[in-house]
């Protein structure tokens, strides 16, 4: 980005050596998260000083920042090629909601199976998307309109609400953590609006199971959920509260999540 910037005011000098700094740090970052035998980027675990070869979201990051050289499109199309084998051994891509963000289950994580984030699904679709590859860019419509259909289907029937994450199995808002799933989520919302500047022109609402919201089965503390949308606008619209909170915020990591960080200084 610095490279392309400075080019743009004319400072070819600078431009040049962010470009070079920019090739080496890809050097450097496929050395050590990428397994060639396997065409994909794997987590690196520190305490055991090699990769995890299961699938997480985070996977998509290097295909959505392009951390790989534009000449070698072969790069996209072997992790498309990853990806296949995992579904066809996970059933990855065939749920009916979208991707989960990872493979491990009865975790009760939230970075973890069945629950679909946000982030990773719009890299995913994006990182498809921009690889030059017709197969791969059929499957990220094809993702897209799997993505936002759920996301519509889950805002009708659930309180007229975005929500934090989504589960892949059943549609439900997700669940996990350290926290209660979150309503109106600033995420959601962006990934959303992007894929729909995106593909706004050719989606069609249909093909996505009835959600139901399954709220009270969710949280650990359903008495702050309300049982149905009118009792939720009556809190929301009757209930003034004191010094309320901006409807619009920016979410910021706390840094633990590291497999979905280190990619994305790509």
């Amino acid at each position: 980005m610095l490279a392309h910037l400075y080019l743009q005011i004319g400072d070819k000098a600078k431009s040049r050596a962010y470009h070079g700094k920019y090739q080496l740090f890809m050097e450097d970052f496929k050395s050590l998260f990428y397994k060639k035998e396997h065409g994909i980027w794997y987590d690196y675990n520190m305490d055991s000083g090699t990769l995890n070869e299961a699938f997480y979201g985070s996977a998509a990051m290097p295909l959505f920042v392009r951390c790989y050289d534009t000449i070698d499109l072969g790069t996209a199309e072997r992790m498309f090629q990853r990806l296949e084998q995992f579904d066809k051994q996970h059933k990855l891509l065939g749920h009916p909601f979208g991707v989960p963000v990872s493979i491990t289950v009865n975790s009760s994580q939230q970075w973890d199976f069945p629950n679909i984030l946000p982030p990773s699904q719009h890299m995913l679709i994006e990182g498809l998307r921009r690889s030059s590859n017709r197969r791969m860019e059929d499957k990220a419509k094809e993702m897209a309109q799997k993505w936002v259909s759920a996301n519509y289907n889950r805002f009708q029937n659930c309180l007229r609400q975005m929500w934090e994450k989504m589960t892949a199995d059943t549609g439900t808002p997700g669940s996990g953590g350290e926290y209660n799933v979150q309503m109106g989520f600033g995420w959601t919302n962006g990934a959303m609006l992007d894929l729909l500047v995106t593909y706004g022109d050719v989606l069609k609402l249909k093909g996505v199971p009835e959600i139901r919201c399954g709220l009270k089965d969710l949280v650990q503390e359903p008495e702050q959920y309300p049982n149905n949308v009118s009792e939720y606008r009556a809190q929301r619209f009757m209930e003034p509260r004191k010094n309320p909170i901006p409807l619009c915020a920016l979410a910021v990591s706390d840094g633990n999540q590291s497999h979905h960080f280190a990619a994305a200084v790509c």
